[in-house]
């Protein structure tokens, strides 16, 4: 039989490990189905389920021989590949305590530790970090305490550790911040839009109102004007009307005079008469002719209830009893007007207001 392997690849340490884990398996196995053949086991016993007597270690099966005390090399862990699921992890004491970067998750170094809690190649990491004034290896022990800056240098000076989670929380942290300052700013332009729309509207208030206050004047104003001109035009009308009543009486008072002139005429002119004849003859002749004149000469004309003789040739009117002239008539505005002829006896006493009468004529 050939002890050249048929298989490929290379026997790497988990491949040689899972080679003898599966052996082992096999043989328990085998040695289980043997044990049920004789019936010295049964279905119940122990050995129903082999994985389960599996042991802890395996390489005590390794038939190398192994390298006893300080010299002695512990196998080997293999590549570092970063992971996010090793920063969960729990401290395994027998490892480096290094706390490797593993894409800003952290994690513990999967080497096994040689000297203060450290395998060889972060112990010589760490001294030399010491010697050049830093404080511990870069991101410090994966037992202790995550820094948040770099260790490796002087205090001060290391830079800021960027982990993944907490450049989560700062993402979150500064979309917060940020949507919490959108926020603000969105409530200080509703503030501003709002004092805006206040200062709108009081300026439109003010001006509705000062523009109500000029309505107003102006309304007040052409009212008053309104109604001065109104008072104008009545007192105009008033003094029109006084004017009229004043015109009316004149024209009264001119056609009172022009009868009173046309009698002063006509008895004028009849004086004269009588003066170019003689006295007694003249006085015969009219008493004579007065006797037979005609009646129908003369009329009735009624004046303050009594009925006169009125002859109607001359518009004398005469007493019916001694046929004493008593006045004149005259027609005025198709009217006829009675305007007593004043006696000698009441001549003396009227002749004052006679005369005040002429002169208040005359000024008018």
């Amino acid at each position: 039989m050939s002890k050249a392997c048929p298989l490929v690849g290379r026997m790497t340490v988990d491949v040689h490990y899972a080679s003898m884990k599966a052996a082992f398996e096999a043989g328990a196995e085998a040695l289980r189905v043997a044990l049920e053949k004789t019936g010295e086991v049964t279905n119940g016993d122990v050995l129903t389920d082999t994985r389960a007597v599996v042991p802890d270690d395996l390489w005590v099966f390794d038939p190398r021989p192994r390298k006893e005390g300080p010299g002695a090399k512990k196998p080997s862990p293999g590549k570092w590949v970063d992971d996010p699921e090793l920063a969960n992890k729990p401290f395994d004491p027998e490892r480096c305590n290094c706390r490797k970067w593993n894409a800003g998750h952290g994690a513990q170094c999967n080497r096994f530790a040689e000297d203060d809690g450290l395998c060889t190649l972060h112990k010589n990491q760490y001294d030399k970090i010491i010697a050049l004034g830093g404080r511990d290896l870069p991101h410090g022990r994966f037992n202790e305490e995550r820094p948040t800056h770099e260790l490796s240098k002087p205090e001060g000076e290391g830079a800021e550790h960027k982990w993944s989670d907490m450049k989560a929380e700062k993402a979150a942290k500064k979309e917060s911040e940020k949507a919490e300052k959108a926020a603000k700013k969105d409530s200080e332009k509703a503030e501003k839009d709002k004092a805006r729309e206040m200062k709108k509207e009081k300026r439109e208030a003010e001006k509705a109102e000062k523009k109500k206050k000029k309505a107003e004047e102006k309304a007040e104003k052409k009212a008053k004007k309104a109604a001065e001109k109104a008072a104008k035009k009545a007192e105009e009308l008033e003094l029109a009307k006084k004017e009229a009543e004043v015109a009316e009486k004149a024209v009264e008072e001119v056609a009172v005079v022009e009868e009173v002139k046309a009698v002063l005429d006509e008895t004028t002119k009849k004086v004269e008469e009588m003066e170019e004849t003689n006295g007694e003859e003249l006085a015969l002749d009219l008493g004579e002719e007065t006797e037979e004149m005609p009646e129908e000469k003369f009329g009735i004309f009624e004046h303050d209830g009594e009925s006169l003789k009125w002859n109607k040739e001359t518009n004398e009117i005469l007493d019916p009893d001694d046929e004493e002239l008593l006045g004149r008539v005259a027609q005025v505005d198709g009217e006829w007007k009675f305007n007593k002829v004043e006696r000698d006896s009441d001549s003396d006493s009227d002749s004052d207001s006679d005369s005040d009468s002429d002169s208040d004529s005359d000024e008018e």
